[in-house]
């Protein structure tokens, strides 16, 4: 698959989450189409050094 394809793909497969009742009745609203932005800090922190510490 390329990157030209991956924008409509993410789309696709976060509407199909925001859109599951079940799914929702368990998370709420904790379906994201992108990192939050306080753990995006916090990944891109953890992989700039050596990687230790990281899951």
């Amino acid at each position: 698959m390329t990157y030209a394809l991956s924008g409509a793909l993410q789309a696709a497969v976060y509407d199909l989450l925001q859109s599951d009742p079940g799914l929702t009745a368990m998370i709420g609203d904790a379906v994201y189409d992108a990192v939050p932005g306080e753990l995006a800090r916090d990944l891109r922190s953890a992989w700039a050094g050596d990687g230790e510490g990281c899951v």
